[in-house]
């Protein structure tokens, strides 16, 4: 059985290059690994796109273990900020640099993008002049952050455009920081919102209807609040065309926020395959029905690429995971948990392999194409998926397997360290072990001696995988590494 695992992970990595084929194209997510950009609005109307904005340089390195002080944020909470015009210079630059950084203007392409390799280092600034107080979304694709008015808030890592923001619009100026993302790139717009609460499909958390099988499956799906009271009582219906409903009761939605919520997709009692269209309804605690929306699912035999979900024992969130199934039936087979490189989907990584007939594929997510390296949070996941799995598989502890490729290899190292018990043999692909020493080690080294950077250097050490290289003594370690891996 481990010559075989050796076998299937040399012929999985003739499959992992193109991932990182599209990785070097331009590393964008989207474009590259199947995840559509949200480019249509179905929860408002544009009030403005900003295409006009200024830019400034960041003059701090981010370590590995250590985040650096962020000091546009000393600003805002200091009150210091001053809007920038195009001869304003960042009124204090802490020491950091020699001299002082100015502001420079930039201008949105034709696509509503502001686009520069500096903006991979850089603040964004932008304003908008209200001529009334208003309840606005703020939509920003691409930056970490956003401060609206000197208040942070979460960003849109991935550039999905997923993020939406309810806040109220004050009349005059209204200022808009968005710190620096991945790609280099951000586009921003307000939105007036077509109703006070409303479902968005952005960012839904779908299972497959896997033919035969007559358990409901979990499903998440945003809520978005812009009055300034919280949503309690609530209540998610779904119903099938062939009228199959599942109602379940939804948690809470503070007031003025976005939260995604778990609800029930009902079992078919007809088989089928391809997509279909479900009927969710929002219904408050009167039962009057808020919003209603048509989501697409698909319907699947259980011998195919499929997709499951679970409910995470962490944050009673929503997770999914990929199935590449066994063609074949049997008490012997196989369970391979492979974890993704970074930018990847795991629907995209199940895809990546070809079904094999003697084992089941199962791709876990790290909760996003980045996640968390397979650390903390990514680490319970990758091992919430591998127990579920085991549960609708039936599979044996002596013929798991772990592997992974990039991201995922650090992945494999670190699960395979942590969890010697449950693996038995690991396949890291183009791997680094210990993420602390994969990138710019030298970026926390001016921050070793204060107190506070112990800490955190304490609260990291599970990830120091070497460490604990002993427990790969006892099970097989196959090592997939070329020349150009650094």
């Amino acid at each position: 059985m481990r010559k075989q695992f050796i076998a299937f992970c040399a012929l999985a990595a003739l499959a992992q290059p193109l991932a990182t084929f599209a990785q070097q194209q331009g590393g964008n997510v989207v474009e590259y690994f199947g995840k559509e950009r949200v480019e249509r609005i179905d929860e408002g109307v544009v009030l403005h796109q900003f295409t006009e904005g200024y830019y400034v340089p960041v003059t701090t390195r981010r370590g590995m273990l250590f985040t650096t002080q962020d000091e546009l944020a000393w600003e805002l909470a200091k009150g210091k900020f001053n809007a920038p015009t195009q001869d304003n210079l960042i009124a204090q630059n802490y020491g950091l640099t020699r001299q002082a950084v100015n502001w420079q203007p930039i201008a949105a392409d034709s696509t509503g993008k502001f686009t520069s390799r500096d903006l991979r280092n850089s603040y964004l600034y932008t304003s908008f002049n209200a001529d009334k107080d208003q309840v606005v979304l703020l939509e920003a694709g691409g930056p970490t952050r956003t401060f609206i008015n000197g208040m942070p808030h979460e960003g849109d890592h991935y550039d999905f455009a997923y993020t939406l923001t309810p806040f109220v619009l004050k009349k005059g100026q209204n200022d808009f920081i968005y710190t620096h993302g991945r790609f280099g790139r951000v586009t921003a717009r307000l939105i007036v919102p077509k109703q006070a609460v409303m479902l968005t499909q952005r960012d839904m958390t779908l299972p497959d209807i896997i033919n035969g099988e007559t358990d409901s499956k979990w499903a998440a799906i945003r809520v978005i609040n812009t009055e300034n009271k919280a949503l309690s009582g609530l209540r998610i219906e779904c119903t099938l065309p062939s009228g199959e409903k599942e109602v379940f009761a939804a948690d809470e939605v503070m007031p003025m926020s976005v939260r995604k919520l778990k609800f029930k997709v009902p079992a078919s009692k007809a088989n089928a395959n391809g997509e279909v269209k479900a009927t969710v309804k929002l219904i408050d605690k009167s039962g009057k029905v808020i919003d209603t929306t048509q989501i697409a699912l698909q319907q699947r035999n259980a011998d195919t690429y499929h997709e499951r979900t679970f409910l995470s024992n962490v944050d009673k969130s929503v997770q999914y995971y990929s199935v590449a199934p066994s063609t074949t039936k049997g008490d012997e087979q196989a369970l391979f948990l492979t974890v993704h490189g970074a930018s990847v989907e795991a629907r995209n990584q199940a895809r990546a392999y070809a079904q094999k007939d003697w084992g089941h594929m199962i791709a876990a997510t790290n909760r996003r194409p980045f996640g968390f390296n397979w650390e903390e949070w990514g680490r319970i996941d990758a091992m919430e998926v591998l127990a579920d799995a085991k549960r609708v598989f039936k599979t044996k502890d002596d013929r798991t397997y772990l592997t992974g490729h990039s991201m995922g290899g650090h992945g494999t190292w670190y699960l395979g360290v942590t969890y010697p018990d449950q693996f038995a043999a690991i396949a890291p692909c183009a791997s680094y072990p210990d993420i602390a020493k994969y990138s710019r080690p030298e970026a926390d080294k001016p921050n070793e001696g204060k107190a506070h950077f112990g800490m955190i250097e304490r609260g990291a050490q599970g990830g120091r995988t070497l460490d604990l290289k002993r427990n790969y003594l006892q099970s097989g370690v196959y090592i997939l590494h070329g020349d150009s891996d650094s």
